[in-house]
């Protein structure tokens, strides 16, 4: 039976994913998001029949994904509550010409 495993690979980009299966060590792809690596393992699991996919690294790999979209939704917050401060009609409306 061949596994499909998923590991973070230590480099400067703190994103990078390795792709590969168990007992063939030549197939390897490296996937820059937690996403991208999910992808990918599922296309190669179905190239072919005998090929199964980690539990462990699946779950690693929705856990990440969930963190990723968690800190993105509070980057998003941060720029839409700045954009609400910036164009405030009624801080805007209190300015007065000189």
């Amino acid at each position: 039976m061949n596994t499909i495993v998923a590991f973070h690979h230590p480099s400067k980009n703190n994103n990078l994913w390795v792709v590969s299966i168990l007992e063939n060590d030549s197939v390897r792809k490296y996937c820059r998001s937690a996403y991208s690596a999910m992808r990918y393992m599922f296309l190669l699991q179905s190239t072919s029949v005998d090929l199964y996919i980690s539990d462990n690294c699946l779950q690693r790999l929705s856990y990440e994904i969930a963190l990723n979209r968690r800190a993105l939704a509070r980057r998003i917050q941060i720029h839409v509550l700045e954009i609400a401060r910036v164009y405030d009609m009624n801080r805007v409306l209190s300015v007065r010409d000189p």
